[in-house]
């Protein structure tokens, strides 16, 4: 059987095109796992909780209330006889799912930790714990801190993590995944229900001219969101491709920086222009024939 060759200048390899996905993919969740991770500790802990407690509790949340205080006294009771210490009591009573879900993971990111290691990733140099966790996740999908960032020459900056590194995209696929599976955990434990990333109104794609645009504004900077057309069957074609990209390889999905909405809307223009669109095309009611005249 004929094996691609190791580099090609516009055409990109299928394993390669899905690794670069799931690199992209293993960031953005990484973001939201730290994320959601710092809030499971700012509501678990006594007394820190942000939001405004309502005027009257509803029946179901005394019920709720209740519950927790006893599951919080129980706790402790078990706690001390096992001869550990126990949380100091408070006013608010321990999230004691928050906590478990903490510890979950720590196990998770610590396992996939362990996973990179064994298939030949420098391992990170220490035990994974609740007070380095981010730092792990920034060392595996770099999304932790500003010393991990590496721009492009072309398209928007992406941090750089030791999954760059990896050249099975099927490991890296993998790692994709369990990111994705510790960040949405963490985030229905802390109740986070506002979302980043959702359809871009008003605008078909310009290479497949489907309603397919997603913005993702998961970074907090504006210069870091990105907008992608969702279609599976949107494919950049190559240099020809209508994407409008400065660099355009063969077999890639359509990305954008949100930055360069402006141009992009430039290449909405044009295709207008040469490509009207069907109705426009081939007439509505009998327009075209109307406007020529013939009617």
């Amino acid at each position: 059987m004929t094996r691609a060759p190791a580099s090609l200048p516009t055409k990109a390899r299928p394993q390669d095109t899905d690794r670069q996905d799931a690199l992209d993919t293993a960031a953005r969740h990484a973001h939201r796992l730290v994320r959601a991770y710092g809030w499971l500790h700012v509501l678990t802990e006594p007394g820190r909780d942000p939001r405004p407690a309502p005027p009257l509790l509803t029946d179901d949340q005394r019920r709720t209330a209740s519950v927790r205080a006893a599951a919080e006294a129980t706790d402790r009771v078990a706690t001390l006889r096992a001869g550990l210490s126990a949380a100091p009591a408070g006013a608010v009573p321990l999230r004691l799912d928050l906590v478990a879900t903490r510890l979950a993971t720590v196990r998770a990111v610590a396992g996939l930790a362990a996973r990179l290691a064994v298939a030949g990733v420098v391992p990170f140099g220490e035990p994974v714990t609740e007070q380095n966790l981010t730092y792990v996740v920034d060392w595996i999908a770099g999304d932790g801190g500003p010393r991990s960032w590496a721009a492009p020459a072309a398209g928007p900056a992406y941090r750089r993590g030791v999954l760059a590194d990896v050249d099975d995209a099927r490991l890296v696929d993998q790692a994709a995944t369990a990111l994705r599976g510790a960040a949405e955990r963490a985030r229905q434990a802390a109740g986070i229900v506002e979302e980043a990333i959702a359809p871009y109104p008003n605008q078909p794609c310009p290479a497949c001219r489907r309603r397919s645009l997603q913005i993702d504004a998961t970074l907090p900077a504006e210069r870091y969101w990105t907008v992608r057309c969702i279609s599976a069957a949107c494919r950049c074609t190559g240099p020809g491709c209508p994407c409008d990209q400065p660099v355009r390889i063969e077999g890639r999905g359509h990305v954008w920086a949100y930055a360069d909405l402006p141009r992009l809307a430039l290449a909405q223009q044009r295709i207008r222009l040469t490509h009207p669109v069907r109705s426009a095309a081939t007439g509505h009611g009998g327009w075209p024939n109307r406007r020529r005249g013939d009617r």
